[in-house]
């Protein structure tokens, strides 16, 4: 897990995961913890995004075959 506020192939967490994850730590004085929540909130976000196109594409639960 990154631990800075650049992971180690140099990107940094999307503006609004940063944003997000300021406004839920706001009392959080070590950036590095907000910027370790801003990845996590940006993986929760694309699991989600995943399941529901995997959702899209199950026929059982009315999606493509």
């Amino acid at each position: 897990m990154p631990t800075s506020e650049k992971r180690q192939d140099g990107q940094h967490p999307a503006a609004w995961a940063l944003d997000h994850a300021t406004r839920e730590l706001y009392d959080e004085s070590d950036s590095a913890v907000v910027v370790a929540h801003a990845w996590d909130l940006m993986r929760a976000a694309q699991d989600l995004e995943d399941e529901r196109h995997d959702g899209d594409d199950d026929p059982d639960q009315g999606g493509e075959a």
